[in-house]
């Protein structure tokens, strides 16, 4: 039998929470906009469920307020998801990068629906918390291509600020060893095709760009910083 403690208490009738009455006292409208997506987005993704819920109601009544004010402030869902989309991208995030090279030939496709469009890459993604770039590279590559690889060594560290995003990345060289690549996300890339060294497509993903000039160092690893609007 549950406990009655467990059960939901109103927000106006919760002792521990204190609502304030006076306009004087009143946050701005960004302030309750910023809160709602904050703790309806990930960067809270701490908050156990009834907190979560305890706070939206806490949003929720004192915005209710506001507009009995004439504020005209309301909770807009579209706006809200591209406020929370915007509080996702404005971070740093590790990006990494998989040249796959198979007798002289490269691994590339045009990214689609997402920063970069209509370039060049090869496979990559993000480095999830607890995982070790090995374990990146072989789950990226199975995800994207359906290949299996070898990784060989990291050929360029860089600090990219550009579409939009900023990312610390690595372009990591990895030798081919089986498979048929497959677009396994068609929403991400059009299509991969083989590309000799010596003739490569148009224009490069800024990653895969470096990462090449990197390869073409030679041994070691090469450092870039990169800043664009």
């Amino acid at each position: 039998m549950m406990s009655q403690m467990n059960s939901p208490v109103p927000i106006t009738q919760n002792p521990e929470i204190t609502i304030p009455n006076s306009m004087d006292m009143m946050p701005s409208q960004t302030t309750f906009r910023t809160l709602h997506v904050m703790v309806t987005s990930r960067a809270y993704i701490g908050l156990d469920q009834h907190m979560g819920s305890t706070l939206i109601g806490v949003i929720n009544h004192l915005s209710a307020n506001l507009v009995s004010l004439n504020c005209n402030y309301d909770l807009d869902e579209p706006r809200i998801r591209r406020e929370t989309e915007t509080m996702e991208t404005a971070q740093v995030r590790v990006g990494i990068g998989i040249m796959v090279l198979r007798e002289g030939q490269i691994l590339l496709g045009r990214r689609q629906g997402c920063h970069g469009a209509g370039e060049y890459a090869w496979p990559g993604g993000h480095l999830e918390f607890g995982e070790t770039i090995e374990e990146c590279i072989a789950r990226e590559i199975e995800e994207e291509t359906g290949l299996v690889v070898h990784p060989v060594r990291p050929v360029s560290l860089s600090n990219v600020i550009k579409y939009g995003r900023h990312y610390i990345d690595i372009q990591y060289l990895v030798e081919y060893v089986s498979g048929i690549p497959q677009v396994r996300e068609p929403d991400k890339v059009e299509n991969w095709a083989w590309y000799s060294l010596e003739a490569l497509p148009d224009p490069l993903f800024e990653f895969a760009r470096r990462g090449l000039e990197g390869y073409r160092a030679g041994q070691g690893i090469s450092y870039y910083s990169v800043k664009e609007p």
